[in-house]
């Protein structure tokens, strides 16, 4: 099993980015149409760099396997009104879903939260994903409202990642 390196995103990482999303999002479940639509507002912007976090895996091949997007989480929409990052998502490659990227993402994640002095990371997920947080570990939480995510997660930064059992500790690059 490969060990994937994460680093941090730059702006001229943006183009292949990008196309890690749009990569993992062409094997979503879901109708043609929707993918359609719904690519070009998960696409990330040079601006986004500036209150946004990206990371990268990359493999020991050197090919980019996953990206992982984070920012600082509204106060109101965490637990007990705390401190916390919002993991946007985490998109993986489809010849490397099922590899452990997920898991180094989530696990890199929490890293830079914790760093940061933020008390943990909050998901807000889709129903297709709840198992992947749930296999890590992650406290299921109540939405702060019925417009809000019915999926949400909960992990804080003392917290240690529980273990999948496919899952390899990672391989950080120096600039996490």
């Amino acid at each position: 099993m490969p060990i994937f390196r994460i680093r941090i995103v730059g702006r001229l990482d943006l183009p292949a980015v990008n196309a890690i999303i749009e990569q993992s999002l062409r094997s979503w479940t879901t109708t043609e149409r929707v993918k359609r639509l719904a690519l070009p507002i998960y696409r990330y912007q040079q601006e986004d760099l500036d209150h946004m976090w990206l990371l990268v895996a990359k493999s020991q091949e050197g090919n980019l396997a996953g990206v992982a997007a984070l920012e600082e989480a509204d106060k109101q929409d965490l637990p007990q009104q705390d401190n916390g990052i919002l993991l946007h998502g985490i998109y993986v490659k489809p010849q490397f879903m099922g590899r452990g990227v997920g898991g180094e993402l989530l696990e890199a994640s929490a890293g830079i939260a914790r760093s940061l002095g933020y008390r943990g990371l909050l998901v807000k997920a889709v129903r297709q994903s709840t198992g992947f947080f749930e296999r890590y570990g992650l406290q299921a939480i109540r939405a702060t409202s019925s417009s809000d995510y019915p999926h949400r997660y909960w992990l804080a930064t003392a917290s240690t990642i529980r273990n999948h059992p496919d899952h390899q500790p990672c391989s950080r690059a120096a600039s996490i």
